[in-house]
């Protein structure tokens, strides 16, 4: 190997030339905790790079400069690279937990349902009991009869308004429901199930709220964490006194938990969502499938049973009819997705938010594969050296 290629690849170590390139595009991004990282790398090869710059007379002078930056700058990139894997490593264990939160909020919500739709049926079916009796039947049969009456009665209506060229107000119309459908309607008013599912919508949801902030504080970078980040101070001391004063007192990164309820976008809708699912919900008497009229033939224990049989099968149709909506309809105001999967964005967010906080905290506007590119540049710069020794030997 000539002199000349080995002035060269001196020449190259000296001046960093694999280095500060990468210097150089990242300064834009963030100038200040850039200068930070060269000033700290200069520190700490300050001795190594006099040396050079004075032992090309001596081969073991040279040879010991070379050994000597080369523990330097391996030093360096160490904690470059373990502060990168600890955000990463974060990052993973921040998705592996988004079904799993995801997941808790539907099964929280399908429980309270369940037992919201459970009450329900327990006042329906003692209401049909004390509203059952040996008549019952007969005025159920009646009730449907009477919707022939109705048509009559309008039919009339209208007669009398072309002959008198008035418009007269519709006579009372007969009650056609049965006691069942009654019930139904009754328990399973559309205003009153709206209010009851969004209070039940704004737990779930708190405690999907709580849930991600116990994940987030669980795998915060810690002050242990942080201890890979003090090989990059310019002091070769502790990390910076912010993240020392932070990591001691127990707020750093403070502030998460408000991220987390800032990002959740469908905080403030629950009323929009539940008035856009029962708004294409089928009525409440439309889950009255058994036939009722024809209890009038039973006895009165028989039909109080039929009755409570048709009341349970309602309750229990609208509530699985509910959850399927819930879980397949696109709603408009979620952009056209179902709760689920908006629910699923919304733990998305969630996790980009905080990495976006966590990686801003710790290492400023450069992002972890700027980290992991400046450790590739000053393995090559090993790489450099290495040549150099092999060619003094």
């Amino acid at each position: 190997m000539s002199q000349s290629h080995i002035s060269k690849l001196l020449e190259m170590t000296y001046d960093f030339a694999k280095v500060e390139p990468i210097f150089e595009e990242l300064r834009s991004r963030d100038p200040e905790r850039v200068a930070g990282l060269e000033e700290a790398l200069h520190s700490r090869v300050k001795e190594s790079r006099e040396l050079l710059a004075t032992a090309h007379s001596s081969h073991d002078r040279l040879r010991y400069a070379l050994y000597r930056q080369a523990t330097e700058i391996a030093d360096f990139t160490g904690p470059l690279r373990g502060v990168s894997h600890m955000l990463v490593a974060r990052e993973n264990e921040l998705r592996k937990h988004a079904f799993i939160c995801t997941e808790q909020f539907f099964t929280d919500l399908t429980r309270a349902l369940d037992v919201y739709f459970d009450q329900k049926r327990v006042l329906m079916e003692e209401h049909v009991r004390s509203e059952s009796a040996w008549h019952t039947g007969l005025r159920d049969t009646a009730r449907k009869t009477a919707t022939l009456v109705n048509l009559a009665q309008r039919g009339v209506n209208s007669v009398r308004g072309l002959v008198t060229n008035e418009n007269p107000a519709d006579d009372p119309m007969v009650d056609t429901r049965t006691i069942v459908e009654q019930t139904i309607d009754a328990y399973l008013d559309r205003g009153e199930v709206q209010a009851d599912i969004e209070k039940i919508l704004e737990s779930a949801e708190a405690r999907f709220i709580a849930s991600w902030k116990r994940v987030i504080d669980q795998n915060a970078p810690s002050s242990a964490d942080l201890k890979a980040f003090s090989g990059l101070a310019p002091d070769r001391g502790a990390a910076s006194t912010e993240f020392q004063v932070s990591a001691a007192d127990g707020t750093f990164l403070m502030g998460m938990s408000s991220a987390v309820a800032a990002t959740l976008g469908l905080a403030a809708g629950w009323h929009t969502i539940t008035w856009a699912l029962l708004n294409v919900f089928p009525p409440a008497a439309a889950f009255a499938v058994l036939a009722t009229v024809v209890v009038a033939v039973f006895t009165r224990e028989k039909a109080e049973q039929h009755r409570i049989a048709a009341v349970r099968q309602a309750v229990q149709d609208y509530y699985r009819t509910f959850l399927t909506y819930m879980n397949t309809e696109e709603l408009e105001n979620l952009d056209g997705k179902t709760t689920r999967e908006a629910m699923l964005d919304q733990s998305a967010a969630i996790i980009q938010s905080t990495l976006d906080h966590w990686t801003t905290t710790v290492i400023g506007e450069l992002g972890v594969e700027d980290y992991l590119r400046l450790a590739d540049a000053l393995d090559s710069h090993r790489q450099i050296i290495d040549e150099c020794l092999e060619n003094l030997k």
